[in-house]
């Protein structure tokens, strides 16, 4: 029987909006640290071109997520 690969950050992500993610998400880890699966390190991008802004910006070795996932409409940031 073949196995599906689930990742973490997104399992977190689903537990954390308490839905299954949306065909296109994405979940951008803040910190750029991908190992780093805490709810509060973790954003969903409505879409790949709106995660690829994110790693435009330079990330900080000691950024710290000032707050968890918000709700806005249907989408989480």
């Amino acid at each position: 029987m073949p196995y599906k690969i689930v990742y973490l950050h997104r399992v977190v992500a689903e537990q954390t909006i308490c839905r299954k993610l949306r065909m296109g998400e994405v979940v951008h880890h803040l910190n750029g640290i991908a190992e780093d699966n805490s709810a509060d390190n973790l954003e969903i991008c409505s879409s790949a071109s709106v995660h690829r802004l994110h790693h435009r910006k330079p990330h900080s070795d000691n950024f710290q997520p000032d707050r968890p996932l918000e709700r806005e409409g249907d989408l989480w940031f």
